[in-house]
């Protein structure tokens, strides 16, 4: 456009300016939503991470009291295998 401003004037090249500034703001808002993607993404992961340490915690805190009543119940029974007397995580 501002090749045409200084040759010619720029008459009839005024549309092309608004096409390729409004082409512009829409790709800039493109990149911007990606990376709000991205950030939204990343922030939804380490959220499931936090939850899964917190179960994994709040579990293994639990555990040796189960396991004082699991390991004489399994001393008493010699057929017990390892996967009843073992914990097993909570699932969602």
């Amino acid at each position: 456009f501002f090749y045409f401003v200084v040759t010619s004037g720029g008459g009839g090249h005024v549309q092309s300016l608004i096409i390729g500034a409004v082409l512009v703001i829409l790709g800039i808002q493109v990149v911007l939503g990606s990376f709000f993607g991205l950030a939204l993404a990343k922030n939804r992961q380490l959220i499931e991470d936090v939850i899964y340490s917190q179960r994994r915690q709040r579990f293994e805190s639990a555990w040796p009291l189960a396991e004082a009543s699991q390991v004489s119940a399994a001393a008493s029974e010699t057929t017990a295998t390892e996967e009843e007397v073992s914990p097993v995580l909570p699932q969602e």
